[in-house]
C-alpha cells in the first residue's frame, strides 16, 4: 500500500537555559539538508533549489541579525529532520 502524504508539517520547538545562554531549538521533522551542503547554508545566495526557483537571503540575513544580537545559530541535519539552535547570551543570571 503506498504511503499517504501528510496533511500537515510537524515542527517542534523548545526553550531552555544552558550555562549562561538561552537556547531556542526548532526542529523540522519533515526536511533534511545533506551534510555536504551544511557548510554552505549561510553563504549569500547559496541554494539547493533549481535555478528556475526564486532565491532568497533568508539564512544569510538571519545569521547577520543574530550576530548583531550576540546570538549564534547552529544547524544539525539528520535523516528526515533539521534542527536550528539559536543561542542567546543571557545578560543577567540569578544565582539560586
Amino acid at each position: 500500500m503506498p504511503s499517504r502524504k501528510k496533511d500537515f508539517k510537524e515542527i517542534n520547538m523548545s526553550l531552555y537555559v544552558e550555562d549562561d545562554q538561552l537556547i531556542v531549538s526548532i526542529t523540522d521533522l519533515d526536511a533534511e539538508i545533506p551534510k555536504d551542503n551544511l557548510k554552505n547554508i549561510f553563504n549569500t545566495l547559496y541554494t539547493t533549489k533549481a535555478s528556475t526557483q526564486l532565491r532568497a537571503l533568508g539564512l544569510t540575513n538571519d545569521q547577520l541579525a543574530a550576530k548583531d544580537m550576540a546570538t549564534t545559530i547552529e544547524v544539525i541535519s539528520n535523516k528526515d529532520e533539521i534542527t536550528f539552535f539559536f543561542k542567546l547570551k543571557l545578560l543577567h543570571t540569578k544565582n539560586a
